[in-house]
């Protein structure tokens, strides 16, 4: 199920599987904590992440080097 709550933290079920997801955290205390503590991290990451100023050429920079190694 570990597996499972990954994906379910990242939003990449199916409706029915993110409902088997759902049922099995009402029923197990473990990884209803686990994926709570995963939700409160991403939630702050993403929190942070939204802070970070990048540099304007910041993509055009990444592209480029992705042409010169590709």
């Amino acid at each position: 199920m570990m597996l499972r709550l990954d994906e379910y933290v990242d939003r990449d079920l199916s409706p029915r599987e993110r409902r088997r997801v759902e049922a099995h955290l009402t029923r197990c205390l473990g990884c209803a904590t686990q994926f709570q503590f995963e939700a409160i991290l991403l939630s702050l990451i993403r929190e942070r992440l939204r802070r970070i100023d990048v540099p304007h050429d910041l993509l055009a920079n990444v592209l480029r080097r992705l042409a010169a190694e590709g």
